[in-house]
């Protein structure tokens, strides 16, 4: 799962992507169910795809397995929605897949239970703050990835993204301290001068100087 917004941590000032699996840990999440979406379509076509499936249904379960999971995304709460469209072909696609969304119960797509679960959390449970970085929510971000960063920003904050001038600098010296400590590989080129390969025959030779004379 992919997660359109960096939190930081506020002991060491780190700033990263979240995962799935630091969210579960952080707010005790439960076991997810297991989401059986292939084997529904399969087993309960929805006569709105059943044709297609009968067709080709390996591409079909896949088509509407993304779909669905793009219809979850879009909800806020991560709860089956109720549709209010008018009479069309749009709305007849949608009530199918809410219809399969509502026949799968409490399960959702892999990393979504968790995130579910962070939206419904009394604020205080989490085992560890989590603030957000200010400002870096994709603006495309799906509803439900708006709504954990909004649900994270009330209960932890937010921290001031680091300039880019600071975090370039930064990032230049680390490279630098990286570079000075890395240990020699066998096959590295070094610039080192031609005569030392090749006995110092490319010194020219070192003066001949007179000999003082020795008194007879």
């Amino acid at each position: 799962m992919h997660y359109p917004f960096l939190v930081a941590d506020p002991r060491s000032g780190l700033q990263f992507r979240l995962s799935d699996t630091l969210l579960a840990e952080l707010s005790l999440a439960p076991i997810a169910a297991e989401w059986p979406v292939g084997r529904i379509i399969a087993e309960a076509p929805d006569p709105v795809w059943a044709e297609s499936l009968a067709n080709a249904p390996v591409e079909t379960i896949s088509a509407v397995s993304t779909a669905l999971e793009d219809l979850v995304m879009a909800t806020p709460d991560l709860r089956v929605p109720v549709v209010d469209l008018p009479e069309s072909r749009a709305k007849r696609h949608l009530l199918a897949l809410t219809r399969l969304w509502a026949y799968l119960g409490k399960a959702l797509a892999e990393g979504l239970a968790p995130l579910r679960h962070v939206l419904e959390l009394p604020h205080g449970c989490f085992l560890a703050p989590l603030p957000v970085v200010e400002g870096s929510l994709d603006p495309q971000a799906p509803a439900a990835m708006q709504a954990l960063y909004q649900r994270l920003k009330d209960e932890f904050g937010t921290v001031s993204a680091p300039t880019r001038g600071r975090s370039a600098k930064r990032e230049a010296a680390s490279m630098r301290c990286k570079a000075a400590s890395r240990p020699l590989k066998s096959r590295q080129v070094l610039r080192i001068p031609a005569y030392v390969f090749t006995g110092y025959a490319t010194l020219p030779p070192a003066p001949i100087l007179p000999q003082p004379m020795r008194g007879r």
